[in-house]
């Protein structure tokens, strides 16, 4: 530990640093025992990293029993930054979809986007719980407006931005290491396009009606023979 104090590094970070490299080098059950041995109560950072671990070796259930509902206060008693207080709603939240718990899921994951409204993966874990639970249009428009797109456009405005859509090649290219956690530059791009596509058809059915209505209108105001339409 003094060691550790000399050179500035806590001794929760020098854990952390080292159960982080043998997840990103997918050595997860090593980082497992790392993190058992020295303990993880009250250090919210490991915690998560062990329940990282636990998932990519496919046991969900033990990773959620290491998340309550809320992320514990440090060895002093200090509440976490918001920052990792939001990522511990999110990896809570996507535990809780494993487990098809819906409506704790995204009581999780609206706090993990409370805390942290500019991470676009938070945003996009909470957009796909609502595609699965059925809430199609809250869904799409929540990553819509999120992403800086219209929520009001015209069904041609939408064929157009989907039209557009498209991830470059070296986006779908960079492979994501198993830690990263990081939202992919193609799967944000595959999201944007299914909204679009979304509110395109939704808007394509609501002007249908009204083009109709609108020709009826001015068929029934003239006096031409053969246009008026019934």
């Amino acid at each position: 530990h003094e060691a550790l104090a000399a050179l500035g590094v806590t001794f929760s970070e020098a854990v952390g640093q080292a159960a982080a490299a043998l997840v990103r080098d997918g050595r997860f059950e090593e980082a497992v025992g790392l993190l058992a041995q020295v303990g993880t109560v009250g250090r919210a950072e490991l915690i998560l990293l062990q329940a990282d671990a636990l998932l990519c070796l496919e046991r969900p259930a033990e990773a959620l029993r290491l998340l309550p509902p809320a992320p514990p206060a440090d060895e002093d008693g200090v509440a976490v930054p918001p920052r990792t207080a939001a990522r511990w709603y999110n990896n809570r939240g996507c535990l809780l979809v494993c487990a098809s718990l819906l409506a704790e899921a995204e009581a999780a994951l609206l706090r993990a986007v409370e805390l942290a409204p500019d991470e676009a993966e938070y945003r996009f874990n909470l957009s796909l719980l609502h595609w699965r639970a059925g809430e199609r249009r809250q869904a799409c428009e929540g990553w819509l407006v999120f992403r800086g797109h219209p929520a009001d456009a015209t069904a041609a405005t939408y064929r157009r931005l989907a039209d557009e859509t498209t991830p470059r090649a070296a986006d779908a290219e960079g492979a994501q290491s198993h830690a990263s956690g990081a939202l992919h530059a193609s799967q944000a791009a595959a999201l944007d396009r299914l909204a679009l596509r979304y509110f395109e058809e939704l808007r394509s059915s609501e002007e249908f009606p009204g083009y109709w209505d609108a020709r009826r209108e001015v068929a029934h105001g003239s006096h031409e023979p053969g246009i008026a339409l019934y």
